[in-house]
């Protein structure tokens, strides 16, 4: 089953920077360049600018972050700038991001041994699944899990994620994982899948936190109010029209 989305309904003409090869700043540019070159073509453009999130977690969200951020600022005003002198005024130019971004501190590396702490892994006991910043556990023994989850809510990094929560962030379904610890702001997992090198910058923690919040921008006649959550965007896209 195919779900409605923006890009199965308008079909844009997509233009994505990790397609590019190049170094940091070197794909977006070149996605610029291509797109740059596509407006006078017509018709809808979606373009995904990658760069700003890898060097954050390879560099971290200090001056090289901050720097970069007035680079995209640049080449969004020159796309923007161009798209509507190519189609008018009335031309709506949307930017957003899919999350924020938060520093991580290596002093922060949580290290875990479950094995240790609670025996061997096992389809019957629990099975764990270790990502940069959360740990999900799923098992048929619903008395260890609630053991693990008091040690986990004990080690002071983090939260085993209440049924509340898990509501208002639409993963109530044990399929997510039977227990879900969400560590705190500033922390990250080491080793997890991320790899060998600890990331200097992450996004994932709760998305209440203001270093967690996306953006999202219009430019150009609308006639309903800007989406505060995500879940609001396809819905506000849908009113652009054609």
């Amino acid at each position: 089953r195919e779900y409605p989305t923006f890009f199965n309904e308008r079909s844009p003409r997509l233009i994505l920077s990790y397609k590019y090869h190049g170094a940091l700043g070197d794909k977006d540019r070149q996605v610029t360049d291509d797109a740059l070159a596509a407006i006078p073509s017509g018709g809808d453009l979606f373009l995904l600018l990658g760069d700003l999130d890898t060097l954050a977690h390879t560099r971290g969200a200090g001056e090289p972050f901050e720097r970069y951020l007035t680079e995209i600022d640049r080449l969004l005003e020159q796309l923007a700038t161009a798209f509507r002198k190519q189609h008018g005024e009335s031309a709506r130019v949307v930017v957003l991001s899919d999350h924020g971004m938060a520093k991580v501190d290596a002093a922060g590396a949580v290290r875990v041994n479950l094995a240790k702490q609670f025996g061997p892994v096992r389809y019957d006991r629990y099975v764990p699944f270790l990502d940069a910043l959360m740990l999900r556990l799923w098992g048929e023994d619903d008395a260890l899990l609630g053991e693990m989850s008091a040690w986990l809510n004990g080690l002071g990094v983090g939260r085993v994620l209440t049924p509340d929560e898990r509501a208002r962030y639409g993963v109530r379904n044990p399929g997510f994982g039977k227990v879900l610890f969400l560590l705190d702001e500033g922390r990250a997992f080491f080793p997890s899948w991320f790899g060998a090198k600890f990331p200097l910058a992450m996004h994932g923690y709760d998305p209440a936190l203001e270093s967690q919040q996306a953006f999202f921008g219009c430019l150009g006649p609308a006639s309903h109010p800007l989406p505060r959550r995500s879940m609001e965007i396809f819905p506000f896209l849908k009113t652009l029209g054609g």
